[in-house]
Order: C-alpha cells, then structure tokens, then sequence
C-alpha cells in the first residue's frame, strides 16, 4: 500500500469514525399518488440540517440521519410544500415515500 493510498484510506476512516455511531442514509422518493406523478428537483431537508434534492424519478438520497423521531420537509419545484414525520429506525439505510396526496403542507409552529 502506497503513501497515498495510507493517507487517503485514514481519513475516510476518520471520517466514518466521526459520524454517530447510528447514523443512517434515508433513502426515498418523492411522488404524488393521486396524479400518479414523481417530483424531479423536489428539496428534502430533516429538520434543520442538510437539504438534498430529487433526481428526475423523485428519488433522493440523506446521508448522516440519526434515529428517532424526525420531521421531514418537503419543497415542491412548484414552491409548495409538506411535511413527513416519522420514526426512523436504527438500521443502516432505509427507504421511505414521500407522498404529497397523504400529507399536509407545513404549519409555521410544526416541530418535532
């Protein structure tokens, strides 16, 4: 093994190291049963951390969520938007649809 490669493999190691010992990636996509639709350029964000965006299938990746409660925002390109919560198990990925048919915009007191 190179220098480089030493290097290279310690810092993702520190790195990995950093994360809580739980954190997880949610997976997902953002979609409307109702008009039987996907929602390309959709922003994610969980609480008041990283926002993320859907890809042109509504499917979006969060990396680094920690379990428990969680409150998901969603922003529609449209500028409408929703809310999710949920319970977010300790495991290390899981996949959940964001359906805007089943959920109501966000209320400027909503926290969880």
């Amino acid at each position: 093994m190179t220098a480089s490669t030493l290097r290279h493999t310690l810092t993702w190691l520190l790195a990995i190291a950093s994360l809580p010992a739980s954190a997880l990636t949610l997976s997902g996509r953002v979609v409307d049963s109702q008009e039987q639709r996907s929602y390309n350029g959709a922003r994610i964000r969980v609480g008041d951390g990283v926002i993320v965006t859907s890809d042109a299938q509504g499917f979006f990746h969060l990396p680094d969520v920690a379990p428990g409660p969680r409150l998901l925002a969603v922003e529609l390109p449209s500028g409408e938007g929703f809310t999710v919560r949920l319970q977010v198990p300790a495991r290390s990925a899981w996949f959940v649809e964001l359906d805007r048919a089943r959920h109501t915009p966000p209320k400027d007191d909503d926290e969880y």
